[in-house]
C-alpha cells in the first residue's frame, strides 16, 4: 500500500510538471478565446478547477462553476456534485458549457452532451482525444494511464475516431460551427510523441441562443 501511494504520488508529480502545466496554460487561452466578457460557463468534469481558474485570468469577468461526480474540495470554482444523468440546473442556464477531455471518460456520452446541450445557451466546447491508427491510440492509452493514475479516474480506452466524434455530436443534437486539430499542448519531447493530431477542440452550437431571444450573457 505504501509502494503503490508513493509511486501514485511519483506519477502524479511527472504529470504534473511535463504535462498538466503546461496543458491547463495553452488550454485555458485556447477556451478563452471562445468566451464573451461577463459569461456564465459551466465546466463539467472541473477536477481541481485549474482550467477554470487559466480561463478566468485570461478573460476576467467571465463566471466559471464546476460540475464533478467527486468533487475534492478547495476548488477556485463553486463546485456541485454530479447525481445520475440529469444536471441540477435549468434549461438554458449558463451561456457556454466546457467538457475538457471528459467525454472519453464518460459510460453514456450521448446523455452527457445532451444535457450539456440542454443547459447551455450559445456553446458547448468539447477538447478530446481522436485517433486515426492503432499506433495513434496506444500513444493516447499511455497519455490517458499517466493522466489518471493518481487521482484515480478509470480509463474506458474509448476514444473515437474524426468520424465517429462527428457522428457523436450529430446524434446529440449539436451542430459543429468549428473543429481544431492538431492542437499543441506540451513541451518537447513530449509533445511529438503525445501531443498535436492526437487532440482536437471542437465549438459545437446547441441552437439555443437565437431561439431564446436573449443575448448572450443574460442569466
Amino acid at each position: 500500500m505504501r509502494e503503490t501511494t508513493a509511486l501514485k504520488r511519483l506519477v502524479g508529480s511527472a504529470h504534473q510538471a511535463v504535462a498538466y502545466r503546461p496543458r491547463v496554460r495553452a488550454l485555458g487561452a485556447l477556451v478563452a478565446r471562445q468566451l464573451r466578457e461577463g459569461d456564465r460557463v459551466l465546466d463539467v468534469g472541473c477536477g481541481a478547477g485549474a482550467l477554470a481558474a487559466a480561463c478566468m485570468a485570461a478573460l476576467p469577468g467571465t463566471r466559471f462553476e464546476g460540475l464533478e461526480r467527486a468533487p475534492r474540495g478547495g476548488e477556485p470554482i463553486p463546485v456541485q456534485r454530479l447525481e445520475g444523468d440529469v444536471f441540477p440546473f435549468d434549461a438554458r442556464a449558463f451561456d457556454v458549457v466546457l467538457l475538457a477531455d471528459v467525454v472519453h471518460h464518460e459510460p453514456r456520452p450521448l446523455e452527457l452532451l445532451r444535457e450539456c446541450r440542454r443547459v447551455a445557451r450559445r456553446a458547448v466546447l468539447v477538447k478530446d482525444h481522436w485517433h486515426r491508427s492503432g499506433w495513434e491510440f496506444l500513444r493516447i492509452c499511455a497519455l490517458d494511464c499517466a493522466a489518471n493514475y493518481a487521482p484515480g479516474v478509470p480509463c474506458l480506452y474509448r476514444y473515437g475516431t474524426p468520424e465517429s466524434w462527428r457522428a457523436l455530436f450529430g446524434e446529440a443534437d449539436l451542430a459543429l460551427r468549428s473543429i481544431e486539430s492538431p492542437l499543441h499542448l506540451y513541451r518537447q519531447p513530449f509533445e511529438w510523441i503525445f501531443g498535436g493530431r492526437l487532440h482536437f477542440f471542437a465549438d459545437l452550437d446547441p441552437g439555443r441562443e437565437e431561439a431564446a431571444g436573449q443575448s448572450p450573457t443574460a442569466s
